[in-house]
C-alpha cells in the first residue's frame, strides 16, 4: 500500500498535533505532496523533505506555520548526525531564507546565523560533490546571508574574511564587489 510522504517519513503525528486545521489548509494547498500517495522524495532524511516543502509556503503571513516546520528539522538535525554534507548543504539552503525572513521570531535571527555557520562549515566537503554533480559552483546561502547581516552589523572585516573564503572556495556570487565596499567603509570612505 503506498503511503503519503507524510507518513513514509514518520511525520503524520507530528503533523497532526502541531498544526490546526487552517494550518493544514494552507500546507496542503501550497504544498499537496504532504499526503499525496503518489508523491515522491527522495532522499532518505525527514529533515531535508520538510526543509524541501518550505519555500512553497515561505510568506510572511505564514510565519508561525513556516517555524514550526523549522522547529521540527532542526530537532530532526540534532537528532540524527549521520547525514552526509552535500545533503546538510541542501537543507541549509531554504532553512536560511526562511528564518531570515521571519527574523522577528524569538531566536530566528540567531538561528539563522547557526544555519549559515553550519552550512560554511561544511563548505568545503561539498565542493567537489557540486562539481561533479553540477560541473561548477553556484551561489552560496550560508556565505551570501552572512555577508549581508555582517553588513548591516558594519562588522566590515568579517564580511571580507566571509567573501575571502567564499571565493577562495570558488561559490559563485559578488564577492569582490562586497570585498571592495567592505575596504571602502574601513577606510572611512563611506
Amino acid at each position: 500500500m503506498k503511503k503519503s510522504l507524510l507518513e513514509k517519513y514518520d511525520l503524520k503525528k507530528w503533523f497532526d498535533k502541531t498544526f490546526d486545521k487552517s494550518e493544514k489548509n494552507i500546507l496542503l494547498s501550497a504544498y499537496p505532496d504532504f499526503t499525496d500517495k503518489n508523491a515522491n522524495f527522495n532522499s532518505p532524511y525527514a529533515a531535508y523533505f520538510l526543509a524541501a516543502s518550505l519555500p512553497w509556503y515561505n510568506k510572511k503571513d505564514n510565519a508561525i506555520i513556516c517555524m514550526k516546520v523549522v522547529s521540527k528539522v532542526i530537532e530532526l538535525l540534532n537528532e540524527t548526525s549521520d547525514i552526509p554534507a552535500y545533503e546538510l548543504h541542501f537543507i541549509y539552503m531554504p532553512l536560511i531564507p526562511t528564518l531570515y525572513k521571519n527574523r522577528d521570531f524569538e531566536n530566528a535571527l540567531d538561528l539563522a546565523v547557526d544555519m549559515c555557520n553550519r552550512q560554511i562549515e561544511i563548505a568545503p566537503q561539498v565542493v567537489e560533490p557540486f562539481k561533479k554533480n553540477h560541473g561548477y559552483l553556484p551561489s552560496h546561502t550560508g556565505f551570501e546571508q552572512l555577508a549581508i547581516l555582517e553588513k548591516k552589523n558594519k562588522n566590515w572585516s568579517r564580511v571580507i574574511e566571509i567573501c575571502e573564503t567564499a571565493k577562495s572556495q570558488g561559490w559563485g556570487g559578488d564577492w569582490d564587489k562586497r570585498i571592495e565596499e567592505a575596504n571602502k567603509n574601513i577606510g572611512g570612505k563611506k
